[in-house]
């Protein structure tokens, strides 16, 4: 499954790389032909269209007191893994919070988490992590992977 990732990823940086030169050799067309304000104007509206967030973050914590906070990896592949990040309160009075992240190579992949579920049995962290795993494809969601982690946090 590493190197159909890598391969997956390797195949999206080249796309990507190919649809640079593409646009380099458009905006060079556009000041030679209509003018360098034709391309501010191009410039400009082009990155009105970007949107995106950055989700590699610890959980927010809202607890009073000693906490224990960790991190587990869920998933590991060739230069990429996926990890839950938790925290719950020492005295075990309150809500286990936990949120996924993806770290390495995620270029072509992304995820999406729908439901995390913890709780202690013999004094051990036990999950459960539910999500989507998508292929993408230049930004387009191909083929979403369900998947789901069970185990317990060390």
């Amino acid at each position: 499954m590493g190197i159909l990732y890598l391969g997956w990823s390797v195949l999206n940086l080249a796309v990507l790389a190919w649809f640079l030169y593409i646009s380099f050799s458009v905006l060079k067309w556009i000041k030679d032909n209509l003018g360098t304000a034709a391309l501010v104007v191009f410039i400009l509206g082009s990155l009105s269209f970007i949107k995106g967030t950055v989700t590699d973050s610890k959980p927010s914590t809202s607890f009073e007191g000693d906490m224990v906070t960790g991190i587990h990896t869920l998933d590991e592949a060739l230069l990429y893994s996926t990890v839950l990040f938790y925290a719950y309160p020492k005295d075990l009075q309150g809500n286990i919070k936990g949120e996924i992240s993806q770290s390495g190579l995620v270029i072509g992949h992304g995820w999406k988490t729908h439901q995390t579920t913890f709780n202690f049995t013999n004094n051990q962290l036990h999950y459960t992590v539910t999500g989507t795993h998508e292929w993408r494809f230049l930004g387009l969601n191909l083929y979403p992977e369900a998947k789901q982690f069970k185990g317990v946090a060390k």
